[in-house]
């Protein structure tokens, strides 16, 4: 299975819900437990979708084994916390705001005070799993190759047996890495266990 950033999700329905936003993987047995569903506006939120509702998948479509009542009971991949402000920050008693948010104004003057929103996210993942999400980076040895594109995955295992890296900062074109030669998936880069002379040797 290609598990593509961006591929459309498509229900046993027929109904396409939205697309594949993020890669949830197991680094300790380098199994993919679940992918997300990008918000849509059939669902309207991020959805955690198990791997094991997963038909089939390929560069272009995902399709899973559920329709919209099923998909509105699983949980969501994302939510905002919120937190009571420090004293004096709030423009009324018992105001809660997000992490992040700025109060604008009162240093100037005014007595009303504005927010500046920056939302802080938290990922609504197991505890140990790793997200490989658009952008996650590839580094060699001696220094970064690129960016993840693809997610391969055996079908049989639902284990990752490589990766496509787009093409940009080393290479020319997209290539696929397979997973012997990666060391470890972080939570925010995958790590090989070749140099960059190594890994371009391989392409050859």
């Amino acid at each position: 299975m290609d598990f593509h950033i961006g591929a459309e999700i498509v229900g046993r329905d027929g109904e396409r819900y939205g697309k594949l936003s993020h890669v949830i993987v197991d680094p300790r047995t380098n199994e993919v437990v679940e992918i997300v569903l990008g918000e849509s506006g059939l669902t309207g939120r991020d959805v955690l979708v198990p791997v094991g509702a997963v038909n089939s998948a390929d560069h272009d479509t995902i399709t899973i084994e559920l329709d919209k009542s099923q998909l509105d009971k699983l949980q969501t991949f994302a939510i905002a916390h919120y937190i009571t402000p420090e004293p004096g920050t709030a423009a009324y008693p018992g105001a809660l705001m997000a992490p992040g948010y700025a109060p604008v104004g009162a240093a100037t003057g005014i007595e009303t005070i504005g927010m500046t929103p920056i939302v802080e996210v938290t990922e609504q993942i197991p505890e140990g799993d790793v997200d490989l999400e658009p952008g996650t980076e590839v580094w060699a040895t001696d220094g970064k190759v690129g960016s993840i594109r693809d997610v391969l995955v055996d079908e049989q295992t639902n284990r990752v047996r490589g990766f496509v890296v787009e093409e940009g900062l080393f290479f020319h074109h997209d290539v696929e890495i397979g997973f012997d030669q990666v060391a470890s998936v972080g939570a925010d880069r995958v790590t090989l266990k070749v140099t960059k002379a190594e890994l371009e040797a391989t392409r050859d």
